[in-house]
């Protein structure tokens, strides 16, 4: 499993990471939860997005 940072959300108090990893584990949770940084640390989000794809099914 890839935990890949889909969307940052700029809050009142903090910044959340929503990964774009949707799986979710045998009692319905998901196994990448939300990820909260205080807006008062010095956080920097680097990166760019270099492909995009879309998974298949295998048969």
């Amino acid at each position: 499993m890839v935990e890949l940072v889909g969307s940052a959300y700029v809050e009142d108090d903090y910044i959340r990471l929503v990964s774009l990893n949707d799986d979710i584990d045998f009692e319905g949770n998901r196994l990448f939860s939300d990820i909260l940084l205080s807006r008062d640390e010095n956080t920097r989000i680097i990166g760019k997005v270099i492909e995009a794809f879309t998974p298949i099914e295998k048969v």
